[in-house]
């Protein structure tokens, strides 16, 4: 059904709550899990804890690929 399922994460209750349906949906059709996440300094240990779930993932026999996206914009910048 589905070849590709991105699950976004910021380690939050709403994403964990997300990561059994993605699974799922992967699981089902043999795709691919693109985990990404996107870099805050505030959220420092959070990447380390996603690269974790990503290998248990992996573990479980599912196709699962980490993206890190950093985040370019400084503390206090604005949006234009």
């Amino acid at each position: 059904m589905f070849k590709t399922v991105i699950w976004a994460t910021d380690a939050s209750e709403a994403a964990e709550a997300a990561l059994p349906f993605a699974r799922e949906l992967v699981q089902e059709s043999g795709g691919t899990l693109v985990v990404v996440y996107s870099n805050d300094a505030e959220q420092l240990g959070l990447e380390a804890r996603i690269q974790l779930q990503v290998h248990e993932l992996r573990q479980a026999g599912i196709d699962a690929i980490f993206k890190l996206v950093r985040n370019r914009r400084r503390a206090g910048a604005r949006d234009r």
